[in-house]
C-alpha cells in the first residue's frame, strides 16, 4: 500500500479558510504522488489552539470542506484520514479523525481521549476506538496524545488492527529546527509499534503557530520491528508517500487479562508526596558482577555492598545469579553485609522458583515473582521497601508487555525493577517508554558480559546513570521519589486523572 503523509506548515486560527484549501490541494498532490491512503495532521483543520476562535466560526466551513475531501477522495479512488476539530452530539468539540473511503463516504470518526494541555479548555475527552476495513488491511485511528497511554493502541492491535495511523501535532522545543525532538517520536511511538507488532504511520504539522506553539514536523512511519523506517523534515511542508505493508495479527504473548482489572478500576489511589522532602531522596546502585557458583556470588555480592554502603546507597539492585541457587546460608550472609535501613534486591532461581528477592539486614522479607514468563501463575504485586516508596520487579521479556507496569503503576509502584538476564530488546527505549508513560522510575539490571550493561530511567524517560559495557561495575545514583509521585505531564495532563477507566474494559477480556 502507497501511505501518504501530508507535512502541513501550522497556521494560525484566524486562516482557517486558507487551511482547508491548502488541505484540499496537498491531498491532491498526495495522489498525483501515487498515495493511495492519505493521512493529514491533527486539527488539521482548522487549527491547534481553537480557542482563539471563541465563536466557532470554522464550524461553518467545515461542512463543505469534508464534502469536498470525500469528492476528491471519490475521484481518486483513495482513502483519507483527517485530523480535525469536530462537533459532537451534544453540541461539545471533539479533537477528532475522520476518515473517508474511495467512494467518498465518511467511514466513521475517532475521538481523542488523554487530552493534551490546553485541549481539555475547548475540546471534551473522546471513548471512540475507531478501526475500518481496507484491502490492504485493518486500520486503527488514534489522535496524538493517545499514543502516550499502552490503552488506546493496544485495543485497537486486540480489535485487529493491521496497522495504527496516528494523526498528531507533536510539540517540541530547540534553539535550531534540526535540534527538534520529542518522547513520542525519540522511542514511544516506536516502541508502540514494536510491543504489538504493527507499523505506526505519524503525521504531524511543522514550524510554528500562533507564535506559541511550536511543532516537532518529523511525520514518520514506524515498522512492527520499532525502526523509523522513512520521516520528513522537521521544518518543511512536504509530502511524504511510502510503501508499507500492514501486518499480518500475530496473537499477542504473555497477556494475562485477568490481572488488569486496575486498568478498569476508577478508585486508584493518588499518590502522596512526603512531607519532608529529604525522605523522598533515595541514592540507589546497580551492582554488576560474574559469578559461575554461589560461593563466587556471595564474596562478590557482599564486597559490592560494602561499597555500597560507604557511597550511602539504600537500595542496592544485585545481578542475576544464573545457574544455580543460593542457599539459607547464602542469603543470611548477604543480609548480613545490609546496613540497618538498607535493602538488596537479587534475582535468583529457575523456573516457578525465580523471584526478586527482596533482602534486609534483619533476613529476607519478600519476594516479587514473575507474573507473565511461560508457566508464570502470581499476581502483580508490589512491596513497599521503605514508607513511601514502593516497588514492582519485571524479568526479562515481560518488560514488554505494556499492562504489567501499567498495573504496577496504578497499584502504586514508584519504581520497576526490571531483572533482563537475557537482553536481545530495544531495551534501552523500551524503558525509556515504561518510564514516561507511567511516570515512574525503571532500573535495569542487565545481563553480565559485554552485549549488557545496567541503568536507571527516571520518569521523564531520561537516563539518570549507568554503567559501562562490562562484566563487573556499581552504578549509582539519587533517585528522587517526589517525581514519581507527580503525575502531571503538562498542566492538564495527568497520568491518573486523564484516564478513563470504563473505555478500557476491552483490555481484561
Amino acid at each position: 500500500m502507497k501511505l501518504g503523509l501530508v507535512q502541513m506548515m501550522a497556521a494560525p486560527m484566524e486562516a482557517y479558510e486558507e487551511t482547508a484549501q491548502r488541505i484540499l490541494r496537498l491531498t491532491e498532490q498526495a495522489c498525483e504522488q501515487g498515495a493511495q491512503l492519505v493521512l493529514l495532521p491533527e486539527c488539521a483543520y482548522p487549527a491547534y489552539m481553537i480557542g482563539r476562535d471563541p465563536e466557532r466560526r470554522f464550524l461553518q466551513r467545515l461542512p463543505s470542506l469534508l464534502e469536498e475531501l470525500g469528492q476528491l477522495a471519490r475521484r481518486r479512488g483513495v482513502y483519507v484520514v483527517m485530523g480535525a476539530a469536530l462537533p459532537g452530539e451534544d453540541g461539545t468539540l471533539e479533537n477528532g479523525a475522520v476518515a473517508l473511503g474511495p467512494d467518498g463516504t465518511q467511514l466513521g470518526r475517532a475521538a481523542k481521549s488523554n487530552l493534551w494541555h490546553f485541549d481539555g479548555k475547548w475540546f471534551t475527552a473522546g471513548r471512540t476506538s475507531f478501526l475500518f476495513d481496507t484491502p490492504y488491511g485493518r486500520m486503527g485511528v488514534m489522535i496524538c496524545a493517545d499514543g502516550r497511554i499502552p490503552e488506546i493502541a493496544r485495543m485497537l492491535r486486540l480489535q485487529g488492527a493491521q496497522m495504527i495511523l496516528d494523526t498528531v501535532n507533536l510539540v517540541a522545543s530547540a534553539a535550531a529546527p534540526a535540534q527538534l525532538s520529542n518522547q513520542q517520536y525519540q522511542f514511544i511511538l516506536p516502541i508502540r509499534a514494536w510491543e504489538n507488532g504493527v507499523p505506526i504511520a505519524v503525521c504531524d504539522k511543522a514550524g510554528l503557530e500562533s507564535g506559541a506553539v511550536c511543532c516537532l514536523g518529523r511525520s514518520f512511519i514506524a515498522s512492527a520491528e520499532g525502526e523509523i523506517v522513512a520521516q520528513c523534515s522537521p521544518d518543511k511542508e512536504e509530502i511524504l508517500v511510502w510503501d508499507v505493508e500492514p501486518a499480518e495479527p500475530l496473537p499477542l504473548q504473555g497477556r494475562r487479562p485477568e490481572l488488569y482489572g486496575a486498568l478498569c478500576n476508577g478508585h486508584t489511589p493518588r499518590p502522596q508526596l512526603p512531607r519532608d522532602p529529604a525522605d523522598a531522596e533515595l541514592f540507589a546502585a546497580l551492582v554488576r558482577f560474574e559469578a559461575d557458583t554461589p560461593r563466587e556470588y556471595v564474596e562478590k555480592a557482599c564486597g559490592a555492598l560494602e561499597l555500597c554502603r560507604m557511597m550511602d546507597a539504600r537500595l542496592m539492585v544485585l545481578p542475576a545469579a544464573r545457574g544455580f541457587a543460593l542457599s539459607p546460608e547464602d542469603t543470611a550472609a548477604l543480609c548480613a553485609a545490609l546496613g540497618e535501613g538498607d535493602a538488596a534486591v537479587a534475582d535468583w532461581g529457575q523456573g516457578p522458583e525465580r523471584g526478586a528477592h527482596v533482602l534486609r539486614h534483619t533476613g529476607e522479607a519478600d519476594r516479587l515473582m514473575p507474573t507473565h514468563l511461560p508457566g508464570a501463575d502470581s499476581p502483580i504485586r508490589t512491596v513497599e521497601l521503605w514508607p513511601g516508596c514502593r516497588a514492582a520487579a519485571v524479568f526479562d521479556g515481560e518488560m514488554a508487555v505494556p499492562e504489567l507496569a501499567r498495573v504496577a503503576m496504578l497499584e502504586g509502584a514508584d519504581l520497576v525493577l526490571w531483572f533482563d538476564a537475557q537482553g536481545g530488546t530495544p531495551d534501552f527505549a523500551l524503558a525509556q517508554t515504561r518510564a514516561a508513560e507511567n511516570k515512574m522510575f525503571v532500573l535495569r539490571s542487565g545481563p553480565a558480559g559485554e552485549k549488557g550493561r545496567s541503568y536507571a530511567v527516571s520518569p521523564d524517560g531520561a537516563q539518570l546513570f549507568t554503567t559501562f559495557f562490562t562484566a563487573e561495575q556499581i552504578g549509582a545514583g539519587m533517585v528522587n521519589l517526589a517525581l514519581s509521585k507527580c503525575k502531571t505531564v503538562v498542566p492538564g495532563t495527568h497520568i491518573l486523572d486523564g484516564r478513563i477507566p470504563d473505555f478500557y474494559k476491552s483490555m481484561t477480556e
